[in-house]
């Protein structure tokens, strides 16, 4: 199983958990459920099809993700932006994110979505402690 698919099957099957948490399903209720609807006793078991055909089927009984859950690149956008309204930036554009990811990670993308997991992972917790020194050293100015 490829990287992406292994992210997409994990996805997929945190969806239906939640699905089933937000439908108030008993645990014999979603056994049953399950059989029903893909011929299988575990989420565990099922494919990429099968997966999503539980999904279309709690989408069916009025289910809706709440809301998409932000992608690592997208996390590193987020606190760029911030970090620009922040004042903390010489450069906020994305010509100066990329040249940060550049000197963070000592590798060269020409977007945030190019990285490694674990490379992207490094540049959000950097991020996230600049920006925490920024809010802080803005605090201690007021």
């Amino acid at each position: 199983m490829s990287l992406d698919a292994a992210r997409q099957r994990k996805a997929e099957l945190a969806q239906i958990h939640i699905a089933r948490a937000d439908l108030h399903l008993q645990e014999d209720e979603y056994r049953q459920l399950l059989l029903d609807v893909t011929g299988k006793t575990s989420s565990a078991e099922l494919d990429a099809a099968g997966r999503r055909r539980l999904l279309a089927h709690f989408k069916a009984c009025g289910w809706a993700p709440k809301h998409k859950p932000f992608s690592q690149a997208e996390k590193i956008e987020w606190f760029w932006r911030r970090l620009g309204q922040a004042g903390a930036l010489r450069d906020p554009s994305a010509q100066g994110l990329i040249a940060f990811i550049g000197r963070t990670r000592g590798m060269e993308v020409s977007h945030p979505r190019f990285l490694p997991v674990r490379d992207a992972s490094a540049v959000i917790e950097a991020l996230k402690a600049w920006l925490k020194r920024a809010s802080t050293t803005t605090e201690e100015r007021a």
